[in-house]
This record gives C-alpha cells, structure tokens and sequence, in this order.
C-alpha cells in the first residue's frame, strides 16, 4: 500500500491496479441475472470500434457483452499515453469485469492483440468461462527483446524516450488501408504507451489461469506476434486449447478479409 495512504489499510487494495475494491464502480439490476455475458476487450492504439463486425451477431443471439474503453484510447489526442501505466488499463477491466459479472452469472472475455495479456490478467485473478484470444500479443516479437530490456531499465529508459519520444507504427499503404477499412487506430503514439505494453506483459502467469475453455485466432498474415512462440508457452504451462487459423489473414483478424467467419466462429464459441 502507498504509504501516505496508510490510513486506507482497512480497505482491500490491489497493488497491480492501485484499486481498492470498495472504491470500485458499482452497478445493480433489480432484475434476474443473465446466464452469461461476454467482456470485449480491445487492442493496443485502437478502440471498442474493433468489435465492430463481432457485436451484432451478439445481438442477434442475445449474448449480453461489455466493452471497456481502455484509459488513452479512443480519443482525440495520445497525449495521456505519454504517463499511462499498467495500472490504469488493469483497474480499467477489473472495473469492467466486476460491473458485468454484477449482472451475469458467468462471465467469458473475448479480447485482441493487447487485450488478450490484459484478458489473461483477469483469468489469473476471476473465474473466466469461455476466454477466447485473437492475435494474442503476450510478448515482443524476437527482434524486440533487447529495446523491452533497455526500455524497462531505469536510466536507459529516459535516454530512449530523450532521443524519440513517439514510434510510427503505420507506413503510408497501411494508412490507406486502414482509412478504407474504417478502423479507428492511432498511427503513431508514445514510446511510453509501448513500455507499459511491455511491463504488461510481465505480470502474466499462464500457470495461474481459471477457465473452462480456451480458444486462439491465429491470422497466417501475422506480422505482429510471432505464434510459434505464443502457442509454446501455452503449452509449456499445460493448456490445451482449440486454434483456428485463418489463411488470408493478418494481425487484425476481427476486421481483416475473414472478418465473417472469424465473428461467426467466435460468436458460435459463446453460444454453445
């Protein structure tokens, strides 16, 4: 606990999120619960538009879902991603999690690229029923490590972020596309945001995981993840999950040429 708020030690505090439960958004239903409801968690630079294609086939087989927008996101400006931290988009789904898990008894997480380390967070903590991962980014591609070790390193850290404090994540072909496929996403953001996104990804621990059943989208396409390597810690940790692997696709397999059957897939998974 942050010792000049060593007065709130009767409260449960959450260190990883810098939440205490009883501070936490509260929502209730007089009504009877749902069976089941879905959170949605979206990607690094996007958006909760990235379920765009995903959420009406919800509607149609009445699945209730949730999609936080996750802190730095969405918005106008990436400005606030240059002080983000791992405990503003971890408080932001357990806030989530529990606001949905307040009206459905089960609760399954349905989460893309980023989203996915941040989904895996929360089976390690809460029961997860059905969690099903697109593109999971849980660690830098190969030729990423060393940046991640030095941007982690105090010292090295700030003579990085000195010397370029944004990364381009986009060329110019990707930009026509991505204004073609009407995807909100930030082009370009804060060296710190890609630190947080690293420091992310070391608080997971496969072997620590609480669901019933998982499954993973793997676009052939790929160039962000490499999932080889994903799939082998999955394995190394003893799970065993369902792959599907879509041939035409790339990274952004919810909104990429098989955005159709990707979303029929998914949406199947939850309601059976």
């Amino acid at each position: 606990m942050p010792q000049n708020n060593i007065h709130l030690g009767n409260f449960n505090y959450i260190p990883d999120a810098g939440l205490y439960e009883e501070s936490s958004p509260q929502f209730f239903d007089p009504r009877e619960k749902h069976k089941h409801g879905v959170l949605l968690i979206h990607g690094f630079s996007a958006s909760t538009n990235e379920f765009q294609h995903l959420t009406g086939l919800l509607k149609d087989k009445h699945i209730p879902y949730y999609i936080p927008m996750l802190t730095g996101f969405g918005i106008d400006t990436t400005e606030k991603l240059r002080h983000i931290s791992t405990k503003d988009w971890l408080r932001d789904v357990i806030n989530a999690y529990r606001l949905l898990q307040s009206v459905c008894d089960t609760v399954s997480i349905v989460a893309h690229s980023m989203g996915c380390t941040l989904a895996l967070y929360l089976a390690q903590n809460f029961p997860v029923e059905k969690l099903i991962l697109s593109a999971p980014y849980i660690m830098p591609k190969s030729n990423q490590q060393l940046l991640k070790r030095l941007l982690l390193t105090p010292g090295f850290s700030q003579l990085i972020s000195l010397c370029r404090s944004s990364i381009k994540k986009n060329s110019k072909n990707d930009l026509k596309k991505i204004s073609e496929s009407k995807r909100f996403v930030y082009t370009k953001v804060p060296i710190q945001s890609v630190k947080t996104l690293w420091a992310l990804t070391d608080k997971i621990d496969l072997k620590k995981l609480h669901y019933q059943k998982l499954a993973i989208l793997n676009g052939k396409n790929d160039g962000t993840i490499e999932i080889e390597l994903v799939l082998s810690r999955f394995d190394s940790a003893g799970h065993s999950y369902q792959l599907i692997t879509f041939e035409n696709s790339g990274h952004n397999i919810l909104e990429d040429k098989e955005f159709l059957i990707a979303t029929e897939a998914v949406a199947q998974i939850l309601a059976n």
